[in-house]
């Protein structure tokens, strides 16, 4: 199938993430996503116009975008407004998943030109009847506030930044599980915006994301141990979480990690601190200082532990860089 624009990938790219958003029943959003195949090989439709019949709203967004844009069916503006007014008329009904539909349309300009004040509207809206990633993307929103790219280093500002209503929707979002708005409002307790300075409350907030596998929210948790803040410092601790992290691909957490080893503070390991190092310096040639760790590691091994330790570095991009990488 050949694009006459971009404008079929960005779509593609839209409803991945509405997908994720506004998901209604796991079965049919299996369904769309192996509709998308057939779509893009072929320019058939069929499968997604049945699912969009079902109700299912990024279905029916889809075809908002593909209408409009005569992407795979011919266009048609009158097909489009169907299918906008199908999902606006569930979105005024409050169903959460339409109200996620509305915002993203507003927000990406999809069968509808860019109106930030009404993508806002529909955020509230699925944000206050409880739609967590609503909570979670208002939150972010008003965290760092949003402006638009005009061109020529021109942009324009469309949201003030607002920590205590960023505070009030991460909490939200927080309290019903969601890993990211638990860091992020372990952030700003850490660092007294929106809310009082509170390092224990910090820590609580990170340790529930990373008892979900986030991230970041692990690589937080390992910091405070680290450091001593919000916990008694605790090096061993502080490489527990920092492993977890590292293991999940990131270049950076890997680093510290070789580097907790190398100090010494909670247990000098030559071998784990060169294996990190190593994987570190295979991803970014001009990691300087991550090969200078490892020469200055090898000079104080045998020749038995730096084989070991190439091995294990052998290990560890195996199963934690090359399962990470596009």
């Amino acid at each position: 199938m050949q694009y006459r624009s971009l404008y079929g990938l960005v779509l593609c790219a839209l409803v991945f993430i509405a997908t994720v958003a506004v998901a209604q029943n796991e079965d049919l959003e299996d369904k769309f996503i192996a509709e998308l195949r057939p779509f893009f090989e072929q320019g058939d439709a069929a499968g997604i116009l049945r699912l969009a019949e079902q109700g299912f709203v990024p279905a029916q967004m889809f075809l908002v975008g593909m209408y409009t844009e005569g992407e795979g069916v011919p266009q048609d503006h009158a097909e489009a407004e169907k299918w906008f007014r199908a999902i606006r008329e569930g979105a005024e009904q409050g169903q959460a998943p339409a109200q996620m539909a509305m915002y993203a349309m507003y927000s990406h300009g999809v069968g509808v030109q860019r109106d930030h004040a009404k993508a806002l509207k529909w955020l509230h809206k699925a944000a206050e009847q409880g739609h967590v990633e609503a909570q979670w993307k208002l939150g972010d929103m008003y965290y760092l506030g949003k402006r638009r790219y005009l061109g020529k280093r021109k942009w324009k500002k469309l949201m003030e930044k607002d920590h205590d209503e960023a505070a009030r929707w991460f909490r939200k979002a927080a309290e019903q599980g969601h890993a990211e708005a638990q860091w992020k409002l372990g952030d700003m307790y850490r660092h007294g915006k929106g809310v009082w300075e509170d390092d224990i409350e910090a820590v609580k907030w990170y340790r529930k994301a990373a008892e979900q596998g986030d991230l970041v929210g692990q690589h937080r948790v390992g910091l405070m141990h680290e450091m001593g803040e919000g916990v008694p410092q605790d090096y061993a601790e502080a490489i527990k979480w920092f492993r977890k992290a590292a293991e999940q691909g990131d270049v950076f957490v890997q680093y510290h990690l070789g580097e907790l080893y190398a100090s010494g503070k909670s247990v000098q390991d030559d071998v784990e601190a060169y294996a990190w190092f190593n994987i570190v310096a295979a991803q970014d040639d001009d990691d300087i200082e991550a090969r200078a760790y490892m020469e200055l590691i090898a000079k104080s091994m045998t020749r038995k532990e730096l084989a070991h330790a190439q091995r294990l570095a052998q290990k560890y991009w195996e199963a934690y860089v090359l399962p990470f990488r596009d």
